[in-house]
């Protein structure tokens, strides 16, 4: 049997810290840090047994946030920390997404974050946890 369009998959995890100001009660602007595991980057290095610190990489970014009720569209733009990830990624990134506030301090967020500005790299799915919040 021959099996047609098999792709390969890869395992991603993506940890961020972001600081959000809501300058409007519909928008605000933010900026935060991103420690990301990818193991589809062992196709392109020259390492046949790659270790968890080879397969990771940091970034940092700046977003805005649009509000509507219990959801929220993002828009990230960021950059690549470690230059040989930034050879290996590109320089940028962007990652659109949204998030559902479950409850005042409970979220879960879908986004895309590209490779190298505008290509998709991949999809995060997860939840997060408002610590601090104002009014």
């Amino acid at each position: 049997m021959k099996i047609l369009n098999q792709q390969t998959m890869y395992f991603a995890t993506t940890l961020n810290v972001d600081y959000y100001y809501a300058y409007h009660h519909l928008q605000g602007v933010g900026a935060g840090f991103g420690l990301h595991y990818d193991s589809s980057i062992r196709r392109k290095i020259d390492n046949d047994n790659p270790g968890f610190l080879d397969l990771s990489y940091a970034t940092i970014h700046i977003g805005n946030y649009l509000d509507a009720g219990k959801f929220t569209l993002l828009f990230q733009f960021g950059t690549h920390l470690p230059s040989d990830k930034r050879d290996l990624k590109g320089p940028l990134f962007l990652r659109p997404g949204l998030i559902y506030h479950i409850n005042n301090n409970l979220y879960t967020r879908v986004a895309l974050k590209t490779t190298n500005g505008i290509p998709a790299d991949f999809i995060e799915c997860g939840i997060g946890y408002t610590v601090f919040k104002t009014k």
